[in-house]
């Protein structure tokens, strides 16, 4: 299974004398088919790297800004050379790709003009299509 869109994210930072470094590679496909976004990314490391979220060593986590690299496919056009990713033009954009003509052929077979009446159901043809793309690779 290959990702199209990723980037890795990282935090650095010191509690009780001793260095943090947790990061985490985000598949963006899947975290914008499932309707979320980064700022709960914090949430999201500590999770990936067994930080207790109830912890002081959390709330310092928190408290430090993330850092992220080596992203792929059209996500590397959204990353800046300072480390900042820019997650709402990389959302704008992604809403603008080929993937919307899949949800296009959806309203049209549908008769919905809006996919986001139905709750969950674009997420729900997001994450099909993006299945089936990985099953034809």
């Amino acid at each position: 299974m290959s990702i199209l869109n990723s980037i890795k994210a990282r935090v650095e930072f010191s509690f009780k004398g001793e260095t943090y470094t947790p990061e985490a590679v985000i598949d963006l496909d899947k975290v914008i088919a499932a309707d979320q976004d980064l700022t709960r990314l914090h949430a999201k490391l500590a999770q990936m790297n067994g930080i207790d979220p109830y912890s002081y060593l959390y709330e310092v986590m928190e408290s430090s800004e993330i850092h992220f690299s080596n992203a792929t496919g059209s996500a590397a056009a959204y990353l800046n050379s300072e480390g900042q990713f820019d997650f709402e033009g990389f959302r704008a954009a992604y809403g603008q790709s080929g993937t919307p003509s899949m949800l296009q052929i959806a309203r049209q077979h549908m008769q919905i003009d809006n996919l986001e009446q139905i709750e969950g159901l674009e997420a729900a043809l997001l994450a099909a299509y993006q299945a089936g793309r990985e099953g034809a690779e």
